[in-house]
């Protein structure tokens, strides 16, 4: 049998690089990244579609129901191989299509926002606080007429900070996660988590578990683990060394040095 993911078509890849992502969102001084709430649970699906997304499950667990029932799923899911796509094909729709009445800065506004948004992450840049505060106001007139709610607002600029985290009563910490990476937002630093390479890895599948964990699109540590890499590719063209044979003595010792340098 197939699973839903084996059967459905992805569609097209509508994201930008997340490299590329990166970059747009600093072109300008100030920056303001905002999350889409819940943004596939937006999307209703079409009957047809609910129907060859049905599934089977217990009828209620709480209850000791464990009787079989089907389901069928109404609004488009997290997971499916086809969600990011229709996800963006939506904002689409909203943010370059339907701009019938807007004025002239509205759509410049709206289309900035489709270019800098991935997946259900977008950003508005600029380069004076007046600028973000406005964009932010006007978030909701943008995306709430179609159910969207944005959370999860983080900027550079510390006056628009305030302001946004006194409205919805919560405190920013100032050193966030943004794609990934780790954003010092009072600094205005871009950076990657502290590299930990295990010094117990003792087998090629373990040892390149631990080189590959590290998130690093720019390659900001290639200094760091080129060693380790070099080490890792030396096991990958060993024929003789499976995944899990344990690695001889003086591997070990040359993987331990490795680790204690990079640590």
């Amino acid at each position: 049998s197939l699973s839903h993911n084996q059967a459905i078509l992805p569609g097209p890849s509508l994201n930008q690089k997340i490299s590329t992502a990166m970059l747009l969102l600093r072109f300008d001084q100030k920056i303001l990244v905002y999350d889409l709430k819940r943004a596939f649970l937006q999307l209703e699906i079409p009957y047809e579609d609910s129907i060859r997304l049905a599934f089977l499950w217990f009828n209620n667990v709480k209850e000791n129901d464990y009787s079989i029932c089907g389901y069928m799923t109404r609004r488009l899911m997290f997971g499916l191989r086809c969600s990011p796509a229709i996800l963006m094909l939506a904002l689409y729709k909203i943010l370059v299509i339907d701009v019938e009445g807007n004025s002239s800065e509205m759509i410049v506004f709206k289309s900035s926002l489709f270019n800098l948004l991935y997946v259900d992450n977008g950003g508005i840049t600029g380069d004076t606080t007046e600028h973000l505060l406005w964009a932010y106001n006007q978030l909701k007139n943008v995306f709430g007429p179609y159910g969207f709610e944005t959370q999860q607002y983080v900027t550079n600029d510390q006056e628009v900070q305030r302001h946004i985290d006194d409205l919805n009563n919560v405190e920013t910490e100032p050193k966030q996660k943004l794609l990934g990476f780790m954003w010092d937002t009072v600094n205005d630093t871009i950076g990657t988590k502290k590299i930990f390479l295990d010094p117990n890895a003792s087998t090629k599948r373990t040892v390149l578990q631990t080189v590959a964990k590290h998130y690093d699109v720019y390659n900001i540590c290639a200094p760091l683990l080129n060693r380790a890499r070099i080490f890792l590719h030396s096991l990958q063209t060993n024929n003789d060394l499976d995944w899990d044979t344990k690695l001889s003595e003086e591997q070990l010792k040359n993987w331990k040095l490795i680790c204690k340098q990079v640590n």
